[in-house]
């Protein structure tokens, strides 16, 4: 049924440079997932609608309005009959970290831009009510465990949340070698441990510790970042990696 609603339903019109407006189709694929849906149709103002999200004006305030915007363009996917829609409205609404709407023109890399997106969806439905905050973490947020591990029984650990998951593609054939790559650790041979001793002082004692980075809970939806571009600090500024890195229609994503 999902994938016969994928087929009916109408994409995104291109603006500007195909590479610019990548992130953005994005976000029309982000519609299909029903919890997206459910998370972006939750975020209600008075007097809006199916019929007026549906229409092409707007007001001064809905013109300005991530989330109309948004909401707009999810409907319009979800129920226009229309072949394409143009998110040009969501593309001048959407504003950057420094107030500047999303430049179709520019290549940028897609983590900056889905940053940014989630933590302003996060705000503006935590702004609703305390019900409304944690609905985007249910829907497709979930969390990894950073642990450092030592002689002794000695052990540290910290849980970090994520909506998407950064792979680096540098020197990975796959995404099984990524994968691997980000769950592999590390040995630390001189890591600073802090303990007490005798006279109950607190002294610093260097072990060799494993650092390791695991996945404590998986989404519903797990989105998947390949990391395409680095900086060069000679030349102070950013290269796209074009290294070839398959990737498989089905993961196993079982310890």
């Amino acid at each position: 049924a999902a994938k016969e609603e994928a087929e009916k339903a109408p994409g995104a019109r291109g603006i500007g440079f195909t590479s610019g407006m990548y992130k953005v189709k994005e976000l029309a694929k982000l519609k299909m997932r029903r919890g997206s849906r459910m998370v972006v149709a939750a975020y209600k103002k008075s007097g809006e609608n199916i019929n007026t999200l549906l229409k092409n004006e707007a007001g001064e305030d809905e013109a300005e309005s991530m989330m109309f915007q948004l909401q707009r363009m999810f409907a319009n996917l979800q129920e226009s009959e229309k072949q394409c829609y143009n998110p040009q409205g969501f593309c001048a609404a959407f504003k950057d970290w420094e107030g500047q709407p999303v430049d179709v023109i520019v290549q940028q890399d897609i983590h900056e831009f889905l940053t940014n997106f989630f933590q302003q969806l996060e705000n503006n439905l935590s702004e609703m009510s305390k019900k409304h905050s944690g609905m985007l973490t249910r829907s497709i947020g979930g969390s990894f465990r950073h642990e450092l591990l030592a002689e002794g029984g000695r052990n540290s650990g910290r849980d970090e949340n994520f909506y998407f998951w950064s792979l680096g593609v540098k020197g990975n054939k796959n995404l099984h070698e990524a994968l691997l790559k980000e769950i592999g650790g590390e040995v630390l041979d001189d890591y600073s441990w802090e303990e007490e001793d005798d006279t109950g002082t607190v002294v610093k004692k260097q072990l060799r510790t494993t650092k390791r980075m695991s996945v404590k809970s998986l989404p519903n939806s797990l989105f998947l970042h390949l990391k395409r571009f680095e900086f060069d600090f000679d030349l102070m500024r950013k290269f796209k990696i074009n290294d070839h890195c398959d990737f498989p229609s089905l993961i196993d994503m079982k310890p």
